[in-house]
């Protein structure tokens, strides 16, 4: 199952870290150039492994795709 989530955000935020729990564990993400962070999401894919990938959707906006089962 794949899910986009869209997060407008103020004017005057960045975004500085993802991170998200997997069980009891964090999992801390990285910042990366688009198109080497899309290659590696896509790497995943194939892995079977479940990858997050946030990226800019323009304006104030963050998106966030995530694979799981």
């Amino acid at each position: 199952m794949e899910g986009t989530f869209y997060f407008p955000l103020p004017h005057d935020a960045t975004i500085c870290r993802l991170a998200m729990y997997v069980g009891d564990n964090l999992m801390e993400g990285e910042i990366a150039e688009a198109q080497r962070a899309r290659r590696t999401f896509e790497a995943l894919v194939v892995q079977q492994v479940d990858p997050a990938l946030l990226e800019w959707a323009g304006g104030n906006t963050v998106q966030d795709a995530r694979l799981s089962d």
